[in-house]
């Protein structure tokens, strides 16, 4: 009895930890691929009970183990650490409610003799509560299984398609596959078959997708990483003209080699431009003194509203010719959710930042580009609307200051891979410590910087106008994978109602 508990518990601490070890910072990506083999070893053996307390252990391990980071995040929130603990353990719990959801149903599967159509019920199954729980409730898609094969540019291709939850579908089917394989004593030589094909069909897909993509025309493009001061002498005119000198100098030495485009990152101004006096001045005429457009994130007030919003602004020749306003504010960083209003006189220091509403293109001379703000980046859905309306190239502006020393700053990187993928796009990322970089349109890091670097980097991309099926669609795999799972739970239920009464 102790030993098959042991067994067990140290098969779910196995599969867990595969998990783990495929995202950042590991990124030991194949294990992603029979990272569940153990767990549905377990669940197999197990009663429903066990099932439950097994699979709950399972999806808290790796969650924790993989978001550990949001405890330290809420210092930017100044959150006290009973607050850190509390809400931390929430969104941790929360997140293991797919989980158990799916190992529920699937220890009700495993009654059944599971065929290769119920392996397809059971991806689709996956897919459906990854999409629901943090897409269409919760709105945090941070850590999609589809994600740990971020740098694996031979997987990652199909992404255009059926963006990043079709390779969280493939990840689910191999582990099925690779299961059904080595415990099942018949049809041994079909599912090898089966994931042989599958996989030599994906490769060459990916393969051909990689070595075919070009676009002749290109542009220069800078990006400035600069860690700006956090205390008072950044508000004076003083302060603030010294704390900008690396900005300007890096993008001088950028525009001299040629840049035609400068980036600095997220919250580069500490002032809505608005109410700039002085300090307005001084940022323009930096610009003029650069020569060439400047993008750069700051804080606007809307008179007419009287609301703040998280904007990037296209600064050129001394006006601003271009800006696009955040439309997923970060929770308890830059608004209050509504599920912890009650708390509203414990958290008085958040900001109040309001939501933009369109997904505007910025542009300038006939370039058209699209730009999102730090934590969109998770959003595809969001980014894909930029080279749907006609941006040629994505930029994310970031301030990952939030993320201190842990891995969330690999993990924030790893969505750009993707949203570079989907839409076939040149993604370049301007964070405020790192990780800045350039990410080519099929997946590949072409330039990065290391954390706490204080740097400029400067590549020629190219500008692309065709739209991918994901630009155009968005997630339709998801949703058929979605009602492909309802129908055939649906169908299910009435065989087995049917049945029954036969048999009454």
């Amino acid at each position: 009895m102790l030993d098959n508990i042991l067994k067990k518990l140290f098969l779910t601490l196995l599969g867990s930890a595969f998990l783990i070890l495929s995202f950042p910072k590991f990124n030991v990506f194949f294990l992603a691929f029979i990272s569940f083999i153990p767990i549905f070893y377990v669940i197999k053996k197990s009663s429903l009970m066990e099932t439950l307390i097994y699979g709950f252990l399972f999806a808290f391990l790796f969650v924790f183990g993989s978001l550990e980071w949001l405890y330290y995040a809420g210092n930017y929130a100044r959150l006290t650490t009973n607050m850190k603990i509390s809400i931390g353990f929430f969104i941790i719990l929360y997140f293991t409610f797919p989980f158990i959801l799916f190992f529920f149903l699937l220890w009700f599967f495993y009654r059944l003799k599971i065929t290769f159509m119920h392996i397809l019920i059971l991806s689709s199954m996956w897919v459906s509560l990854e999409f629901l729980f943090t897409t269409l409730l919760i709105q945090f898609p941070w850590l999609l299984l589809g994600y740990s094969q971020y740098n694996n540019p031979y997987i990652i291709q199909i992404s255009e398609i059926t963006g990043v939850y079709g390779i969280s579908f493939l990840i689910v089917f191999i582990n099925f596959l690779l299961f059904k394989m080595i415990f099942s004593e018949k049809g041994r030589g079909t599912t090898f078959l089966v994931i042989s094909i599958l996989l030599i069909l994906l490769f060459f897909y990916d393969y051909l997708r990689i070595k075919n993509f070009s676009s002749s025309e290109t542009i220069k493009v800078a990006i400035v990483q600069e860690k700006f001061p956090q205390d008072s002498e950044w508000w004076n005119p003083s302060g603030f003209k010294n704390a900008m000198g690396n900005f300007e100098n890096f993008s001088i030495k950028a525009r001299e080699l040629g840049a035609k485009i400068v980036i600095w990152p997220e919250g580069s101004i500490p002032f809505s431009l608005q109410f700039g006096g002085e300090l307005k001045e001084i940022l323009f005429m930096i610009q003029k003194n650069i020569g060439v457009p400047v993008l750069f994130g700051g804080i606007e007030f809307n008179r007419e509203s009287n609301n703040f919003f998280n904007t990037a602004f296209l600064l050129y020749n001394g006006k601003i010719i271009g800006k696009y306003r955040k439309q997923k504010p970060a929770p308890l960083g830059e608004y209050l959710p509504n599920s912890l209003f009650p708390l509203k006189n414990y958290l008085l220091h958040i900001s109040s930042i309001d939501r933009g509403e369109i997904s505007n293109s910025l542009g300038i001379g006939g370039l058209s580009f699209g730009v999102y703000i730090c934590g969109e980046a998770i959003f595809p859905n969001l980014v894909r609307n930029f080279p749907r309306n006609g941006a040629e190239f994505l930029v994310n502006i970031t301030n990952d200051s939030v993320l201190e020393k842990h891995k969330g700053f690999e993990q924030h990187f790893m969505h750009s891979i993707f949203r570079a993928v989907e839409n076939r796009r040149w993604v370049i990322r301007c964070s405020t410590i790192g990780i800045s970089g350039f990410v080519s349109p099929t997946g590949r890091i072409i330039s990065k910087t290391i954390l706490f670097e204080k740097t400029f980097m400067i590549e020629d991309i190219e500008l692309i106008k065709e739209k991918t099926f994901y630009s155009k669609y968005g997630d339709i795999f998801s949703w058929i994978c979605s009602g492909f799972f309802f129908i055939s739970m649906i169908f299910m239920i009435f065989l087995k109602r049917k049945n029954y009464a036969k048999i009454k």
